[in-house]
């Protein structure tokens, strides 16, 4: 399917499963359809990665407690909306331009305190918000 094509398949489910690769949860690398989701204000059940929890999406830890949440949500939909508005309130600021912003201070202020001076960047992008 076209990547164009997600967002509207997305918001006519009612519950979108999001599973990491096995790589990514290992590492504790939140996927990019987790923020697009909550973008979307689409309610997402996803297997755990540390930090999901900051995010308050809705995860799972075996086939049984995806069962029983799958069970609970389909069943609450008012409850459903009032999760994703929250994922999609949190997740607002996660934007490719603030995560690299994030980078540049996290590196600089490491370099920083090495003596090596600072890296650059795009001094506009890096300071808009």
């Amino acid at each position: 399917m076209e990547w164009e094509k997600l967002p509207e398949l997305y918001m006519r489910a009612k519950i979108v499963l999001n599973d990491h690769h096995k790589t990514m949860k290992q590492f504790g690398f939140i996927n990019n359809r987790t923020f697009d989701l909550a973008a979307l204000k689409v309610f997402q059940i996803s297997d755990y990665v540390k930090g999901m929890e900051e995010l308050k999406i809705v995860t799972y830890r075996n086939p049984e407690d995806l069962r029983e949440k799958l069970d609970y949500f389909l069943q609450n939909e008012n409850e459903r909306e009032r999760i994703a508005s929250i994922n999609n309130e949190l997740c607002r600021d996660f934007t490719f331009t603030n995560i690299t912003r994030e980078i540049f201070n996290v590196v600089n202020k490491s370099f920083n305190n090495k003596g090596l001076g600072e890296i650059t960047g795009n001094k506009k992008l890096l300071s808009e918000r």
